[in-house]
């Protein structure tokens, strides 16, 4: 085995190693500093989060958000009780999900926040319906999830065929036309996938083709053979989490593929460019690789500044994986615990059937974190904008933004991916191309001589 081989595999297992740690991690409730003299009724919230799994990476940021919720609710007079946290580890997918829901059902748990992943969070939705249990999700974005029969189903983010909209026009104001789609296999991938291709030839450009692969797939070399083929594609848009993406782009960039990678705010996040966490090593080409995601509020906006104060308590109590940066979706995860525990308090009693017939009323025209909280009769926020993100100096940077009612506007510091010089781990068709003219000139050489 060659060293760089050895690293990967050392990489991989001390990655496993962590994730198995954390997942025996706040499988327990879990007290959010409750301060003397605060009321004497708590109530047990459940909170599926993927504490291992593919989306692992997102896992602590999503429950700093919950734990700013409850610490904010456990000092507030506006609440008149208190609130624990029972965190369980549903890792972004089905089994694991139910698993962990059943978990907090048998602990009593009459509200539940999460999950991460839109299968997960659609088994547990056919569960809940039937236990009048709500939940609300702050990451589950698939289209399906928009149904009647989920009717203790909610969720603080928007559905995907808002963003499909969005990334399609994005493509085109950047001044691509024929794209290939590549999308994980499950509910939010295809789903997604979908919608893309539909908008995007809605604007009268082409998909070259639409590539689906297994979730948890970390060989990329079929699916880089297809985006090979499709010759005339001048771009590549991915619906993906951060661990396959980050897998995905490396591959990708390895082979000597140099498109632009437009994805989702499933990537949107700075731990993709994070080796220890993801596998990827796109830090050099990361301006390469841009997208949509949900707006994330900033200073002076909503709740965003009570969200960051409370961040920030929690962190100097030792309580918060914070480190001065704000996952993906954390303020997502923040608002689903606000509102759900609002419509305890306007319920009177921590009831399952009453707390979700007081979401919808407490959640009309609040202004969490992430902006307006009112929900339709399927449980999706009405309102969203988005940002248009890039990866810039190891970070991500909002470098745009689009609406339906605006559009797509690019600001001062997007950089086009035409203007940027990509720097692949592997030669490129041109390099190679070249160096095989040069053998093919010097063996001609070679028997001209004779």
């Amino acid at each position: 085995m060659n060293t760089s081989k050895k690293l990967k595999t050392f990489g991989l297992t001390f990655l496993l190693l962590g994730f198995i740690g954390l997942s025996t991690v706040q499988a327990q409730p879990t007290v959010v500093n409750t301060p003397t003299g605060s009321p004497t009724v708590v109530y047990e919230i459940g909170v599926l989060a993927p504490i291992s799994g593919e989306l692992a990476p997102l896992g602590q940021g999503l429950l700093d958000g919950v734990r700013a919720a409850a610490w904010e609710i456990n000092r507030s007079a506006d609440f008149g009780f208190n609130v624990t946290l029972n965190i369980q580890d549903s890792k972004a997918e089905e089994t694991a999900a139910v698993t962990a829901y059943n978990v907090l059902k048998a602990a009593g748990c009459e509200l539940i926040i999460g999950a991460a992943g839109s299968s997960a969070s659609k088994a547990v939705a056919e569960l809940a319906r039937v236990d009048h249990i709500p939940q609300i999700s702050y990451a589950s974005t698939a289209e399906m999830l928009s149904n009647p029969l989920y009717d203790y189903f909610w969720r603080t983010v928007p559905k995907d065929s808002l963003q499909a909209e969005g990334l399609a026009e994005l493509i085109d104001e950047v001044g691509y036309t024929d794209i290939v789609i590549v999308h994980r296999g499950d509910d939010y991938g295809t789903g997604f996938g979908d919608s893309l291709k539909t908008e995007f030839r809605g604007l009268g450009s082409n998909v070259s083709s639409q590539i689906s692969y297994f979730p948890g797939t970390t060989d990329f070399s079929v699916t880089v053979s297809s985006i090979k083929a499709a010759v005339n594609a001048e771009a590549i848009a991915m619906i993906s989490y951060v661990i396959d993406g980050g897998s995905f782009i490396t591959e990708v960039r390895n082979a000597g593929i140099d498109l632009p990678i437009f994805g989702t705010d499933g990537i949107a996040d700075a731990s993709i460019l994070n080796a220890s966490e993801t596998t990827a090593t796109i830090v050099e080409d990361a301006q390469y690789t841009l997208g949509t995601r949900p707006h994330s509020f900033g200073t002076g906006e909503g709740k965003f500044d009570d969200f960051n104060a409370s961040l920030q308590a929690l962190e100097a109590a030792g309580l918060a994986y914070f480190g001065g940066k704000i996952s993906l979706f954390s303020d997502f995860a923040y608002d689903a615990m606000m509102v759900g525990c609002l419509a305890i308090e306007e319920a009177g009693a921590y009831d399952g059937e009453l707390v979700n017939a007081e979401i919808a009323a407490v959640g009309k025209g609040y202004i969490g974190a992430t902006g307006n909280k009112t929900f339709s009769s399927l449980g999706d926020v009405t309102q969203s904008t988005y940002d248009v993100w890039q990866f810039q100096d190891g970070t991500v940077k909002a470098v745009g933004s689009w609406s339906s009612a605006d559009g797509v506007e690019l600001f001062s510091n997007f950089v086009d991916p035409e203007d940027f010089e990509l720097k692949t781990t592997a030669p490129g068709f041109s390099i190679l191309f070249g160096l095989a003219g040069v053998a093919i000139l010097l063996f001609y050489k070679k028997r001209t001589k004779k």
